[in-house]
């Protein structure tokens, strides 16, 4: 899917304050209470982006911001029916027309996942397809499907039909969300491409207060305030101390206007909240907080770094400043008027996706202005800022490659997954076979009783039974957690010991393992199968087919086609992995379709 990026900036919220007194509007101003200080703010408990108001001739704040921007505050995590709850309707009402992000998603994606961060719409692989009234209007009226049995599982159907799997919700006509179930219980994350979908999209969320988000934006992470003691102009020249920067470089980046990226180095002073006298100091007394308009340090991270998403942007670098309040928005310094002691702060965002993170360069949103002696936010002096590091939905992506694969050498004819062939008229058992003895050359045949605990993120656990699949798959972990018991079965998968044989027959046995195995195999299979081979420019088939099913299944979902980088256990290459499960699996009597019938 094709988004214009973001192009425009909105601006609004000028916001004049003094130490103690609230301007003209006090439902977006308060002055609040930090530790013994207070200091004037936003109503950050009420803070929403549809409170923040549209400029002349520009579109309001829902309008042009991308849901990838408010990612630092876990908008992801929401689902349809949660953010429509703050509207006060039912988001199933809704029809497919007026959710483009539902629109844009293929039932692949919505019954299959993408086998990373995203498992699918929850149990949607287990209905029928003539319980799905808009799917069974669609496939009976379709030439193309005239044949399918109707009572079939739209999980298995799926895995073996690509075209099925690349049509679009939008392609089956306008019914109403809750016509498919669980999709409007279905967290953001798990839709493709939802990080470029405007606000607007999205019923409710440019409702929500920015302290109602799963990672709100709240006073407890405010926890340093500093008062400006002086406003200096842009004569200064060079400033050594400071409290400024970014995550790339830090945050006591020196200024000096010698600097290509630095045309002066005014700033404000900062020092304690009250005089505390000679002998005691905190630790950015003295220091300056250099302005962003005239400083800007590296930023930014991946495929995005040198996105240019503001006028004012610049590739690769972002004003620099602070995060009193996470990584929601970098705090700038913007103007400053020594005539009057005044500094203007401003707001920038970022945008991130799969591709990594671009610098904060989303603005400049204006924000407060101080008067010399204002209490201002400066968050925790030594803080942990938002780090560049690529999103975690690509480092899972990234790790899923390098999970060691530790295969049994044994034969899988004692124990062939049975049912149809998957896309491509792949078999399956044969396939799965021809991986595992590649992968087990030289290895044990044992399964040790320590084996080691492999993490994605935050989610830890190990490979199990005969195709030893690993227990962070998503599919493995549904199939576990549906049974009594099966959520503790799986905590304890973050533990040394292996599970007893009897507790792995128990939560996955030998038919749930074939079962599982059958679908990561199909699809692989699939996607291949949708993937152009640019040895011939046409779709993957015969061959080639068989050879990028295996380079995904080694090497992960998003591995490059035909890639030469070493294979999960550092003995093959991607490519050359491929060739030989290829080789095994026309050997042992495997078909695949024909590229003379492709």
């Amino acid at each position: 899917m094709a988004h214009t990026q973001i192009a425009t900036i909105f601006t609004g919220l000028i916001l004049l304050m003094t130490t103690t007194t609230a301007s003209s509007n006090p439902n977006t101003i308060t002055v609040q209470q930090v530790g013994e200080q207070q200091v004037a703010m936003p109503d950050i408990e009420n803070w929403t982006f549809n409170s923040m108001p549209s400029i002349e001739g520009m579109d309001a704040p829902s309008q042009l911001l991308k849901l990838g921007s408010l990612s630092s505050l876990g908008a992801e995590e929401f689902t349809l029916e949660q953010t429509s709850a703050f509207l006060g309707v039912d988001v199933n009402q809704f029809t497919l027309n007026q959710l483009p992000l539902m629109g844009e998603q293929t039932l692949g994606n919505l019954v299959l996942g993408d086998g990373i961060s995203s498992a699918g719409v929850p149990y949607l692989d287990q209905y029928k397809i003539q319980q799905i009234q808009p799917l069974a209007n669609f496939f009976n009226n379709n030439p193309q499907f005239q044949d399918i049995q109707l009572s079939q599982n739209l999980g298995q159907f799926v895995a073996n039909n690509p075209i099925a799997a690349n049509t679009k919700l939008n392609e089956l006509g306008n019914f109403q969300i809750g016509s498919i179930p669980n999709l409007g219980n279905t967290p953001l994350k798990d839709f493709v491409d939802w990080e470029n979908f405007s606000l607007d999209s999205i019923p409710g969320i440019s409702e929500i207060p920015l302290s109602q988000f799963p990672n709100p934006l709240s006073l407890s992470s405010i926890s340093i305030i500093a008062r400006i003691d002086t406003v200096r102009g842009p004569a200064e020249a060079t400033w050594g101390r400071t409290v400024t920067g970014s995550s790339s470089v830090g945050f006591e980046f020196p200024c000096n206007k010698t600097d290509a990226n630095t045309e002066s180095c005014s700033h404000i002073e900062l020092d304690d909240p009250e005089n505390l006298g000679t002998t005691v100091s905190s630790p950015f007394e003295g220091k300056a907080w250099i302005n962003g308009q005239q400083q800007w340090v590296d930023g930014g991270s991946g495929l995005l770094k040198m996105a240019i998403m503001s006028p004012v942007a610049k590739p690769g670098l972002e004003p620099t400043g602070r995060f009193p309040f996470g990584g929601f928005a970098k705090m700038v310094l913007w103007e400053v008027d020594e005539t009057n002691d005044s500094a203007q702060f401003v707001l920038f965002l970022r945008y991130c996706n799969t591709g990594g993170c671009t610098p904060y360069n989303i603005g400049p949103i204006p924000f407060m202005e101080y008067k010399r002696d204002a209490m201002i936010p400066i968050g925790i002096t030594r803080s942990n800022p938002p780090s560049n590091r690529l999103p975690i939905r690509t480092q899972q992506q990234l790790a899923q490659q390098q999970v060691r694969r530790q295969q049994p050498s044994r034969s899988m004819r004692d124990n062939i997954i049975t049912g149809e062939e998957v896309a491509g008229g792949i078999s399956p058992s044969i396939l799965a076979e021809g991986i595992i003895q590649i992968l087990s050359v030289g290895k044990s045949n044992s399964q040790s009783d320590f084996p080691p605990i492999t993490c994605l993120e935050n989610r830890c656990g190990k490979s199990l039974g005969k195709y030893y699949l690993h227990s962070t798959n998503q599919k493995v972990i549904k199939s576990i957690a549906l049974l009594d018991g099966g959520d503790k079965f799986l905590r304890d998968l973050t533990k040394p010991n292996y599970p007893t044989p009897a507790s792995l027959h128990n939560f996955f046995p030998s038919t749930r393992q074939d079962e599982v195995m059958r679908l990561v195999i199909g699809e692989a299979a699939l996607l291949a199968r949708s993937e152009i081979d640019p040895t011939t420019d046409k779709y993957f088939c015969g061959d080639r087919l068989l050879e990028r099913t295996a380079q995904i299944l080694a090497g992960g979902l998003f591995v490059p086609i035909d890639s030469r980088v070493m294979n999960a256990d550092n003995s093959l290459t991607i490519l050359k992995f491929g060739q030989k499960v290829t080789t095994y699996y026309n050997s042992h009597g495997g078909t695949v379709v024909s590229c003379a019938t492709n």
